[in-house]
């Protein structure tokens, strides 16, 4: 009997490319200096270009968002695209650039990136999660990540407070009535076209007109609004009558975030932390003011809600 003998073949594994993402990310100007985010952008070009392993994908970028928050365009952009496994490994420069909340980078990084089969490189920080021992040092710099935003916070809060208390305007947008001085962004001038608005609401409030009746009276006549609306809304109405700087004074933090980690914003009053007079033009008196002041406290009644 002829001796049968067997042949195996074997089939040679395809090593498949790694679908590699970028992300880069830029929060304020003091980052611009150290982490360019075209300069980041070429660097990871040309790194996952030069890796004959890894298969470009795309960098995500995100200019002018906190670290303290993931909720960023790009960012979500690149977080689809691992849903759709058009993704399957994330670059950044180092584990700031990822984000500075301790927490949740540290939920990416630890469960995220791990149960959908992402690898995740940091690279100036020496972290590649292929290799466990550089993923032991990544807790303790994401915390000190973390203590570095929230120092950079306090540091601009107080910065915004000192403004304030010179009798600086800090805010994004001019009140309405006022226009930002092309000059000097931190000082208020009239604007000719809506203070006159502004003085009609404060002395139809003194002649006993209330809230309603007034926003009623401004819609009906087009009146344009501070937010471009159709109509006026008591709350529109009733903010511009509480406002001190319509007396030319300037409110110090009125406003301020409830946490370093958090856009959210708490209201300290219009009292606030403290109140400078005679900072700009003022568009109605002081004593105007006070009159207002003492009617919404219910020492008057209005004619006409």
């Amino acid at each position: 009997m002829a001796k049968v003998t067997r042949v195996e073949h074997t089939v040679p594994t395809v090593k498949r490319k790694k679908k590699v993402a970028a992300y880069a990310r830029i929060s304020m100007e003091s980052e611009r200096m150290n982490h360019s985010l075209s300069a980041q952008i070429s660097y990871y070009s040309s790194l996952i270009q030069k890796n004959p392993d890894w298969e470009y994908a795309g960098v995500f970028a995100d200019d002018d968002y906190s670290g303290t928050s993931f909720d960023r365009p790009s960012f979500n952009r690149m977080i689809a695209d691992i849903e759709e496994k058009k993704v399957n490994c994330v670059v950044t420069k180092d584990l700031s650039r990822l984000g500075r909340n301790y927490i949740d980078s540290g939920s990416y990084m630890e469960i995220y990136f791990p149960e959908k089969g992402v690898r995740y490189v940091a690279v100036d920080d020496n972290i590649d999660s292929l290799h466990e021992s550089s993923m032991q040092i990544a807790p303790f710099k994401n915390l000190l990540n973390e203590m570095y935003a929230k120092d950079i916070s306090e540091k601009i809060k107080s910065a915004k407070k000192i403004k304030a208390e010179q009798g600086k305007f800090i805010g994004a947008f001019a009140p309405y009535g006022y226009y930002k001085d092309p000059q000097n962004h931190n000082h208020l001038l009239v604007d000719e076209n809506t203070a006159p608005t502004v003085r009609r609401i404060y002395q139809m409030y003194l002649q006993g007109y209330g809230i309603k009746h007034i926003s009623n009276v401004l819609t009906t006549e087009g009146v344009p609004t501070p937010s471009g609306k159709d109509r006026w809304n008591a709350n529109t109405i009733q903010s511009i009558l509480k406002n001190p700087v319509y007396a030319g004074k300037i409110v110090v933090l009125r406003r301020t975030t409830v946490s370093f980690k958090s856009k959210k914003r708490k209201n300290n009053g219009w009292n606030g932390m403290g109140v400078v007079d005679n900072t700009h033009e003022a568009i109605v008196s002081e004593q105007e003011q006070e009159q207002v002041e003492q009617i919404m406290k219910g020492h008057r009644r209005v004619l006409m809600n």
